[in-house]
């Protein structure tokens, strides 16, 4: 009806209509495809949509349709239509045969030339109908596969055992290299979906295999081509990315930028895909200043365009975030996050899977802020969307219990922590990953270890992770700097005072380098030196430390906020130590004020905190009020802490000293 419309400018009910387009007088086929399209009869119909768009291409090709009578002549004056030239030349060889007979020779090659220059144009007008009948041929493997594939969880072959999604994936895989399509592209296909699927549900094993499958022997042969087998390195990025490859998977996505700008330079969705493929292949190298300035450049491209897949709008916001995450800006992060939540409400049909990294990624900038419930809140969101979506296995489900360590470590849960971390291990490793050479665990270990008191353990993991960043990337990258920084933490809370100090100060330097003199890295970095130089009693340095830290904090965190708490604490201890009771009061009391407000009932930092102004009433000669305050909380500290603990071994001897067991 609406083709009529447009042809015509008229209503079926005769009556005028204003088309935007000028109506065109249309000639007998085209009247006779609309009037097929509109019969009374439905059997006389097109039977489906594609239908009547064949006919249409086969109308606007100069083919016969199928809305026509199919009578030779009409074929034959089809013919002469779609190959004026070729006719014309033909006649003009017979007329030089007749005319001109004694160059029969030289006639008939050039007879010859014609024909064949007629039968190159029979077949060009052929070739749509070559590639229709081949895609036909693909689209019946896919189904006759996919048949094969789900009779494997027919009852009778499972013996009423359920078939989970892991199985029918394995019982694709197996078919795929048992019997696998004699077309080379729709094998390709069928592993790159696989690949696609182990993605979502974070095998990067098994993902990796297929993806290498799909690759295999691909080269573009056209734009289409081409664009394909970028988002096939794009997901090979993905598997290496997860296994923490982050040099080869950098390499793979410059692969799958290259392809696109070859094919595609001047296509505008594609030109936010690039920007988002080199700010990605920035960040895995560690230049997350470049991978920001990348990132901002594609969301411009994208406000100012269309066309693009939206999950390119939320993979760009992520690097964003995570570069402002990196350098301390979690209220940035945090805005990086809304706008991603705010993408999902623009894009209904953007993929459920991802919201298990939008509600992560909230989960860690709201715990950045020290908004420790709502960042529980955001955590649990992640995890219920990854069991309802893939269960409790895979990279990503690995991450997610990665994170839920660095959230109990930050609670002061250090035990629950460890036991977060090996869950992570145990899904790193059964998704083909390798614990002993991941620096997150590495780190985050060495980090809950600390907090612990088994600083021994804490030496092991963060010398290997040391190690390891060493080699992956520059000195003054964001990775590099938090590895650094809690190895030269762990080197002093050993008592190797010297080590310790050398290695902050090169961190110190190269983090004001990346960031800036005031960032939170930098103020976290200096934090941990003034504990290091607190230990080997160089209580200058430490005082100073300490309070160009707490300025940072209290210039980057709003009241109240646990850093703002903790600088304040350090403070007050390197006053207490110097001997500077009232000094020392009233930095433990801001310190209570900002960790009371910021932080959860029970948390141990709050009962240090209380042993820490008992020991002050001790220094002031009031033991009644020190011991009142110190045995409440007496017991949770052991309970958490190991006795080798530094600040669990000062509370043991100022227990003693009061008489307290």
């Amino acid at each position: 009806v609406l083709l009529g419309e447009l042809l015509s400018g008229r209503r079926p009910d005769g009556s005028a209509c204003e088309p935007p387009l000028a109506p065109s007088a249309a000639d007998g086929d085209l009247r006779g495809i609309v009037a097929k399209a509109r019969a009374e009869d439905p059997a006389a119909r097109y039977a489906t949509v594609d239908a009547l768009r064949e006919d249409l291409a086969r109308w606007r090709d100069g083919r016969p349709v199928r809305a026509a009578r199919d009578t030779a002549l009409y074929r034959a004056r089809k013919f002469v239509r779609r190959h004026r030239g070729s006719v014309s030349l033909a006649v003009l060889v017979l007329i030089a045969l007749g005319a001109f007979s004694w160059r029969l020779g030289v006639e008939r090659n050039r007879a010859l030339e014609a024909e064949a220059a007629a039968r190159t144009a029979l077949n060009r007008s052929k070739s749509s109908e070559a590639e229709t009948v081949r895609q036909l041929a693909r689209a019946r493997q896919a189904i006759e596969f996919l048949a094969s594939v789900f009779k494997r969880g027919d009852p009778d072959g499972t013996l009423g055992k359920p078939v989970t999604v892991a199985g029918l994936l394995a019982a694709a895989e197996q078919q795929l290299q048992i019997a696998p399509p004699n077309d080379a592209g729709t094998n390709a296909d069928f592993f790159a979906v696989l690949a696609q699927v182990y993605y979502k549900l974070g095998d990067a094993e098994s993902g990796l295999r297929s993806i290498d499958r799909a690759l295999r022997g691909q080269s573009p042969t056209d734009r289409a081509e081409a664009l394909e087998i970028a988002l096939r390195h794009e997901t090979r990025m993905g598997f290496l990315s997860y296994l923490g490859r982050n040099n080869d998977a950098a390499t793979e996505m410059d692969i799958a930028t290259a392809l696109r700008e070859q094919w595609a330079p001047d296509d505008a969705p594609t030109r936010i895909a690039i920007a988002w493929g080199k700010a990605l292949s920035a960040q895995l190298r560690g230049d997350m200043t470049a991978a920001e300035k990348l990132a901002r450049q594609g969301l411009q491209l994208a406000e100012n365009g269309s066309g693009y897949e939206p999950i390119l709008l939320i993979n760009l916001l992520m690097i964003v975030g995570d570069a402002a995450q990196a350098a301390g800006r979690f209220a940035d992060a945090l805005s990086a996050g809304d706008r991603m939540l705010a993408a999902y409400d623009r894009f209904p049909d953007l993929q459920r899977s991802q919201l298990v990294s939008v509600w992560q990624y909230r989960a860690r900038a709201l715990q950045g802020l020290g908004r420790l419930v709502e960042a529980e809140k955001a955590l649990s969101m992640a995890i219920d969307w990854q069991t309802r979506l893939a269960e409790d296995r895979g990279v990503a489900a690995a991450n997610l219990h990665n994170d839920r360590g660095i959230l109990l470590a930050t609670l002061g849960r250090f035990r629950d922590a460890l036991e977060a971390y090996a869950r992570f291990a145990d899904l790193l490793r059964a998704a083909g990953g390798d614990p002993s050479v991941d620096t997150r665990l590495l780190n985050n270990r060495c980090d809950a270890n600390n907090g612990l008191g088994d600083y021994p353990a804490a030496l092991t993991d963060c010398a290997a992770a040391a190690t390891l960043i060493r080699a992956q990337f520059p000195q003054n990258a964001p990775p590099r700097l938090a590895v650094e920084s809690q190895f030269a933490r762990t080197l002093g809370l050993a008592g190797r005072s010297g080590e310790s100090r050398r290695l902050f100060d090169t961190v110190i330097a190269a983090s004001v380098d990346a960031f800036g003199e005031d960032a939170v890295p930098v103020a976290i970095a200096r934090f941990r030196a003034a504990r290091s130089a607190l230990i080997a009693d160089d209580l200058v340095a430490a005082e100073a430390l300490a309070r160009r830290a707490l300025a940072a904090f209290d210039l980057a965190f709003p009241a109240p906020h646990p850093w703002r708490g903790r600088a304040a604490r350090m403070l007050g201890l390197v006053q207490l130590a110097a001997g500077r009771v009232d000094e020392a009061r009233n930095a433990l009391g801001v310190a209570h004020t900002e960790l009371a407000a910021s932080l959860p009932a029970g948390h141990v930092l709050l009962a240090q905190l209380r042993a820490d102004q008992a020991a002050v009433l001790a220094a002031s000669g009031d033991g009644d009020g020190a011991r009142e305050l110190l045995r409440p909380v007496l017991g949770s500290l052991r309970g958490e802490l190991s006795p080798e603990e530094v600040d669990r071994a000062r509370i043991d001897e100022l227990a003693r000293t009061l008489g307290i067991d």
